[in-house]
């Protein structure tokens, strides 16, 4: 009997020095009094995003996405299991956040999963699970014999701050590009057709959330998609995910408490940039599965 240890990280966070704080802290509230619009240090504007950038890789189910320098990597994979007695027609989707510890000196080597990870993860489950973003229920293969149990496995190789929607934005990006194999029943066997011998299936995704981070600090000043500075200068920050029909899929707030007029501002500036990524998404999407199916052909 072997155990296995899983490489993982646990938070070693640097401290940001009181000079760096009040740098960054300083040029917002000039920023602000001086020109009503707080200074950044990368020169953006409070409610501007950084560059977002989605590709995908060889095999379906894999992506990397970057929003500025935190980049992310998602690894989807399937397997068929035995259903739980009281869901017998309802398959699994599972979530995992990893920290390389390559992604930032706040992280180090250890075999648990770290709080943050920890973290990532629970917004994963929150943003897709509890928002029913995957229909379970056509993961069935034959109701209380076989479903599927879909993996999604997201690494965070760079953090330069708002990892969240980053993880987030992965994980939706590798659940659109997966492809489970084809299922086919002979009598009472189950056969598992090879992606090569019969096109594989898309999972059916009943819609798509994005999440927004925003960062918030004195004087109601907000700042979107904080940067790793910003997020530890910050009072707190509020992270939100909304679909294409600009429905709230998830909610959460951290180390602060919000007004509702906060909130409303906060929840009308996150529109227009759901929409944004999602047309980079789906532009990024239909040219890669348009290139697997041509290197299917070939």
């Amino acid at each position: 009997h072997t155990h296995t240890h899983t490489q993982s990280i646990v938070m070693r966070e640097r401290l940001v020095a009181s000079c760096e704080k009040e740098f960054t802290l300083n040029a917002l509230e000039h920023g602000f009094v001086e020109q009503s619009s707080p200074l950044r240090l990368d020169g953006r504007e409070h409610n501007h995003f950084r560059n977002v950038k989605i590709s995908f890789g060889s095999r379906w189910g894999q992506s990397t996405v970057s929003i500025g320098n935190t980049k992310v990597v998602s690894h989807v994979t399937c397997s068929a299991v035995t259903p739980f007695d009281g869901r017998p027609s309802d398959g699994f989707v599972r979530y995992r956040v990893d920290l390389s510890p390559m992604a930032s000196a706040d992280f180090g080597a250890t075999t648990r999963q770290s709080e943050d990870e920890v973290y990532l993860t629970r917004l994963l489950e929150h943003v897709f699970r509890d928002s029913k973003a995957v229909d379970t229920e056509s993961l069935c293969i034959q109701a209380g014999e076989k479903v599927w149990s879909v993996d999604v496995r997201v690494t965070v190789i760079n953090d330069d701050g708002n990892a969240g929607d980053v993880c987030v934005l992965a994980a939706l990006t590798g659940l659109l590009f997966f492809r489970r194999p084809h299922v086919s029943m002979e009598g009472e066997k189950i056969i598992i057709h090879g992606v090569d011998e019969h096109e594989p299936v898309s999972l059916s995704i009943n819609h798509k959330p994005v999440n927004i981070t925003t960062a918030l600090f004195d004087n109601m000043i907000t700042l979107t998609d904080p940067t790793k500075m910003e997020m530890k200068c910050s009072n707190g920050v509020i992270m939100l995910a909304m679909n294409s029909h600009q429905e709230l899929c998830s909610v959460n707030t951290s180390k602060c408490s919000v007004s509702p007029q906060q909130m409303q501002s906060v929840i009308e500036n996150a529109k227009p940039h759901v929409a944004m990524v999602l047309k980079k998404m789906e532009t990024a999407l239909s040219a890669a599965e348009e290139k697997m199916t041509e290197g299917k052909d070939k």
